[in-house]
């Protein structure tokens, strides 16, 4: 086992830590592959993305870095219905400027949408909730008609959605 090897770490004190690092290593990775392909999402007139791999690589050495393992079972790190939610032929992206927002100050987002179907769809409802995710307080909410989608690819701008966060002290999480 490469943790357990004097080398890796263990009698340095890490292999305690191994599990945490799978974990947050793997977090990393996800949020990564989240962001590269809502970006891609929100590029007018895509055609299409490919990633290079999705799975560990056994060949010539080793190399962990997948979501899935060499067999293309799911290591854990995210489930296939995590992973839908920003890599599906339908996606629902918040853009904003900053990840880091002020307490007090106004929160400034456009809510877009990415169409890939095959069909275009005639109408929907899409709700809006941002919510504080330490005290599950909702912040702001909205339902928004839409009555064409077109599945051109093209990013279509559904609502732009200015929020006041509240006042604090503490550091929030907002989702």
């Amino acid at each position: 086992p490469l943790i357990g090897n004097p080398i890796m770490g263990h009698h340095r004190g890490l292999y305690d830590y191994a599990d945490a690092f799978f974990r947050n290593s793997g977090a990393l990775a996800a949020a990564c592959y989240k962001d590269e392909i809502e970006t891609a999402l929100r590029t007018d007139a895509l055609s299409g993305f490919q990633l290079l791999d999705l799975q560990d690589f056994p060949g010539q050495g080793t190399a962990l870095v997948g979501m899935l393992d060499a067999f293309m079972e799911n290591k854990g790190l995210i489930t296939a219905a995590q992973w839908r939610r920003f890599c599906n032929n339908i996606v629902i992206q918040a853009e904003f400027d900053s990840y880091v927002i002020i307490n007090g100050s106004d929160f400034c987002f456009d809510i877009s949408l990415s169409c890939f179907k095959e069909d275009a769809m005639p109408s929907c409802s899409v709700s809006f909730v941002l919510s504080d995710k330490d005290n599950g307080k909702t912040i702001a909410c909205r339902v928004q008609n839409i009555n064409h989608i077109r599945n051109d690819g093209r990013s279509l701008l559904i609502s732009d959605i200015c929020v006041k966060l509240p006042e604090s002290s503490m550091n929030h999480t907002y989702g």
